[in-house]
């Protein structure tokens, strides 16, 4: 086991049990900032990058996160000193030829690279909106949907009269053209008030209850408002164009063979080249693409890397064991149990579906048919008393495309299927 050399940390763990058909994981820190107390904070681990894995005989995109007993605390974890590092052999001519070339290239992208985002930058936000306000109101919102003694009428109700409330403030909002950037953790809060939005009126949808317009309103406006904020970052960092979904998705696939596939260090450095040329790719991405080129030069001359200890390795095992166990009980359930079970959790919803698309019924058979995993999640935490419970998260999508686009979400608690219904 080790870690990579990047400013943060990230060990890979070779598997006793394969999960699905991977022998190998690396993992990093979760870590998250909070906006109402401006501090990061430390959840346990969670996949350093998506994988493919094969489900019912499918691939998939697969991920998981493991936390610790007391979860979150302050970042960062208490880490053992690294030992001291080796000596190794210096690079062959040729391979530091290729090493200098490439330092070369990114000293050229980081001298465009505009101002990173810091906390200065980080509080303007709070010039242009009330951030009291603003916490209060999506705190407010988040309580009256976590209560879990109110029936969804209720939840549904007083979560959007309060995510409503944050509209007026939003709209009066006007930023100057250097604040508007996705790179912020002020853009990945208005991301996640979004998807909470979305999450309130879909349920509301599915269960026939009014919601003020107001809460329809906010989305749109937050949907568009964010998508300027990707333009602005683009330009701001030199990005051509946004990419199409095709596009994203081999980009993702390409860089975890790079990264993570076993395929020999020359094809290997191909394929990071093929990303940190890609003019698509944000600055940064690309220099971290050439770093891993880099890394993986010097790897073959290392006599040994210098290890950071993790800090819940047999912990971590242990969770490891545990996904293995999870993910083979779902493949032992099979796709036919799983689609029968989407296709009834989604019946009422299909049917207004394809009413208001002028699309014909589907009977349930049908439709289950249809249903396809797309990917996988899985949340483990370990208890005080040694148990491990667990959330596993699947995402479904229908050949026909009757959501209009909008995965199917399935959410399993300790073996007891919790919620079936449509993400944004």
């Amino acid at each position: 086991m080790g870690n990579g050399e990047d400013k943060t940390n990230v060990w890979k763990f070779r598997l006793t049990d394969k999960i699905a058909n991977i022998s190998q994981v690396s993992i990093e820190e979760n870590t998250e900032f909070w906006i109402e107390s401006m501090k990061l904070w430390f959840y346990g681990y969670k996949t350093s990058k998506n994988y493919k894995v094969t489900i019912w005989g499918r691939k998939v995109d697969f991920s998981f996160s493991i936390a610790p007993v007391g979860m979150p605390t302050d970042y960062p974890p208490v880490i053992a000193a690294p030992q001291k590092k080796k000596r190794t052999t210096s690079l062959p001519p040729e391979q530091r030829a290729y090493v200098n070339s490439l330092k070369v290239k990114i000293k050229e992208l980081k001298e465009h690279l505009p101002e990173l985002p810091d906390e200065a930058m980080e509080k303007r936000y709070w010039d242009y909106l009330d951030r009291q306000s603003f916490i209060d109101n999506l705190q407010c919102a988040a309580v009256a949907w976590d209560n879990k003694e109110a029936d969804m009428i209720v939840k549904c109700r007083e979560a959007s009269e309060y995510l409503a409330r944050m509209l007026p403030a939003l709209q009066a909002m006007h930023l100057p053209d250097e604040l508007m950037r996705d790179d912020t953790k002020f853009s990945l809060v208005l991301a996640r008030v979004l998807q909470f939005a979305r999450i309130v009126e879909e349920n509301a949808e599915k269960n026939r209850i009014d919601l003020p317009v107001q809460l329809h309103e906010l989305i749109v406006f937050i949907d568009d408002f964010t998508d300027r904020m990707i333009e602005g970052g683009n330009k701001l960092f030199g990005i051509e164009r946004r990419m199409t979904l095709d596009e994203h998705n081999a980009s993702l696939e390409l860089d975890g063979e790079a990264l993570y596939g076993d395929k020999p260090i020359e094809e290997r450095l191909v394929m990071l080249q093929t990303l940190w040329e890609n003019r698509l790719l944000s600055p940064v991405d690309r220099i971290e693409y050439l770093e891993q080129a880099i890394e993986l030069v010097k790897k073959q001359n290392r006599k040994r890397q210098e290890i950071v200890p993790c800090p819940h390795e047999e912990l971590i095992k242990k969770h490891l064991s545990a996904i293995h166990t999870y993910v083979k009980e779902l493949e032992d359930e099979g796709e036919t149990v799983w689609r029968r079970r989407m296709a009834e959790g989604m019946a009422e919803s299909l049917v207004s579906w394809r009413e208001a698309a002028g699309e014909p019924p589907l009977s349930v058979e049908d439709f289950a048919s249809r249903i396809d995993l797309q990917s996988l999640h899985i949340k483990t935490e370990e208890q005080e008393d040694g148990r491990i419970l667990y959330e596993l998260e699947l995402y479904f999508q229908d050949r026909d495309d009757s959501f209009a686009g909008h995965i199917m979400y399935a959410l399993v608690k300790n073996h007891v299927v919790k919620e079936i219904t449509l993400m944004g």
